[in-house]
């Protein structure tokens, strides 16, 4: 047995009764924090928050005041058409879009529809079954007053022109599996059946049909040809370029290698920007590195695309979901138009068709029973608010700046204002949700109704329960019942207490005897001196590194701890003889290391 209480840096000394204790260092306290999204310029998919505000998922909203709120996304309407068979539209379908004659033209499979509106209101009427081509269609081109449909190896391309009303199959005189327009005339592909697969045929005129033909023979086999940037462009197996003469081929890039079975479906320019599917993800082409990149947008597979506006719209099938999602690109970020989960049907192969009726700016197929097609509203006209319904948006997992950390979330809010004044007095319904636990489970904070002319604002919050811990919340703002508005959403926050969780470590307080002479606990005497015993304590504080510890139940345990000395009190009963002989004591406080 130790004939001392305590040892320090190993020297022994006697605690005095009553003063000895034992403790944690450091109090688990908590801070009030908030955290906050109020900039929405980069859409979706963002799990958990970066200093650049981005929601996690959403559907039918849309940004609005440039990317710092968002607002209602495009209305919806679930329209029957009435084509008569056997010449119904078919949702599962791909459908190619061309306008020309102040005419919107759909292709689908050998069927031409076009798209008609009422004389009166402007209002969508649905689609008008023209005629029939040959075979069914695998690539479309507009040349001149021209649709141009390829049949693959099933028969020579068919046209249709736009000023007669006339089909034919002989205006072409040649079969193609790739058809575009090149300044003004018609290049095509002809199918590897037919020729080698890396000639590319281009017409000698434009007026003469069928015209004659110059052959270019580019790297290797030709997979696509588009026009892009004042040019027609062709992808082969190698190389993505420019045919910018009858001899002439600029390469720009490398070609990634082309694996999945739906690479490069469709190919579109937008807006200055050329998009492209690859390796189940959109990708753009970035001109000044001359390198494909992708572009966030991922999926199983895809469903067509096409251009309207300012927005990029695409449909795919959800990776994880495996559900068909309709997603459009505002040039800063990918919004979530609509999807399988929400609308209960399929939703495949949108083309554009803005201009043809002043409540529809893109049409889809709806579902797996003929002529059922969704009708989706873009751009607001004067007797057309063109507004979904209802909108939802989840935030990411937010984490106050400490993600590591467990808090206690009080209080959840969404701000909401139109300074533009777009409020009317239809009341919207607000509903903020919350979960602690990615989603898995969500509760309601607070609901309230809005109306648009009652104010300019709106906040709508409310407190949490006492069990809503965790160390990421989720907050999730639902505006429902929209007619003819929508409030803005321009920030969402929630409040926590965060709660610290110091370093696990002993503190110990106790004050030992400094004498002349020290009883031992095995009744010896310590005659070390008083001066002795103070100044190495004294020591080992000056020195400010660590020292080891026997504890006052070493003999029981056999630990022997590595402290710190951070807090020393030297008291003397009788001062005038400090430096001679004393009778005080030192209060120590030491920290475990």
């Amino acid at each position: 047995m130790d004939v001392y209480d305590v040892r320090i840096a190993g020297d022994g000394y006697m605690v005095k009764a009553g003063t000895y204790r034992r403790e944690q260092d450091g109090v688990a306290e908590t801070r009030l924090a908030r955290v906050r999204m109020n900039d929405f310029y980069g859409g979706q998919q963002r799990a958990a928050q970066l200093e650049r505000d981005k929601i996690w998922r959403g559907c039918a909203a849309w940004p609005a005041y440039d990317s710092q709120g968002i607002s209602a996304g495009p209305g919806r309407v679930a329209f029957a058409e009435t084509v008569a068979a056997p010449n119904e539209y078919d949702p599962k379908e791909r459908s190619w879009s061309v306008a020309a004659d102040g005419v919107v033209y759909v292709i689908q499979q050998k069927r031409l529809y076009k798209v008609t509106k009422n004389a009166g209101t402007g209002a969508y009427t649905g689609l008008s079954y023209i005629g029939s081509f040959a075979n069914p269609a695998v690539d479309v081109a507009l040349v001149g007053q021209r649709i141009v449909v390829a049949h693959g190896a099933l028969g020579n391309c068919g046209t249709y022109r736009t000023d007669t009303g006339v089909f034919s199959t002989t205006e072409v005189g040649k079969m193609a599996d790739l058809v575009c327009n090149f300044v003004g005339v018609l290049a095509l592909h002809e199918p590897a059946s037919v020729t080698a697969a890396y000639r590319l045929q281009l017409a000698n005129n434009a007026t003469a049909w069928p015209p004659t033909w110059t052959v270019m023979n580019l790297d290797s086999g030709i997979k696509k040809l588009f026009p892009h940037d004042g040019d027609m462009w062709a992808m082969t197996e190698l190389t993505a370029g420019r045919v910018t003469g009858y001899t002439s081929f600029a390469a720009e890039a490398s070609m990634p290698r082309t694996a999945a079975p739906d690479d490069l479906t469709w190919v579109l320019t937008h807006n200055g920007r050329l998009y492209l599917w690859l390796g189940n993800e959109v990708h753009t082409f970035n001109k000044s590195k001359g390198e494909f990149e992708p572009a966030g947008l991922r999926g199983r597979a895809t469903y067509g695309a096409c251009s309207v506006g300012r927005w990029f719209v695409c449909c795919i099938e959800g990776e994880q979901t495996g559900k068909t999602e309709l997603w459009g690109h505002d040039g800063r970020g990918w919004w979530l138009i609509d999807c399988e989960e929400e609308s209960g049907s399929l939703i495949r192969w949108p083309v554009g068709v803005n201009g043809a009726a002043d409540n529809v700016d893109v049409l889809t197929g709806r579902g797996a029973v003929v002529n059922q097609t969704y009708a989706y509203q873009f751009f607001r006209r004067v007797d057309y608010a063109g507004l979904a319904d209802h909108w939802t948006i989840t935030s990411s997992l937010l984490d106050a700046n400490d993600r590591d950390l467990e808090k206690a979330w009080r209080r959840v809010g969404a701000e909401f204002a139109w300074p533009d004044g777009r409020g009317t007095s239809d009341l919207v319904t607000v509903t903020v949700d919350y979960s602690t636990d990615g989603g898995a489970t969500w509760a309601t904070a607070a609901s309230g109704n809005v109306a648009g002319n009652a104010g300019q604002s709106a906040t709508v919050a409310g407190d949490l329960s006492p069990a809503a811990l965790g160390k990421f919340i989720q907050v999730r703002v639902t505006v429902s019942s929209i007619v003819d508005w929508s409030p803005v959403l321009l920030c969402l926050w929630a409040e926590a207490e965060v709660l610290d969780d110091p370093t696990r470590r002993r503190r110990w307080r106790f004050t030992v005897q400094c004498k002349d002479a020290v009883i031992r606990r095995d009744g010896g005497v310590d005659v070390t001196g008083a001066r002795v015993l103070a100044d190495r304590l004294w020591g080992a504080w000056s020195a400010g590194g660590v020292v080891t510890f026997r504890d006052i139940d070493y003999d029981l345990t056999s630990t022997e701890y590595t402290a710190r000395l951070v807090d020393i009190v030297e008291k003397i009963s009788k001062p005038r003889d400090a430096g001679t002989f004393a009778d005080g004591e030192i209060e120590l406080s030491l920290v475990e290391v």
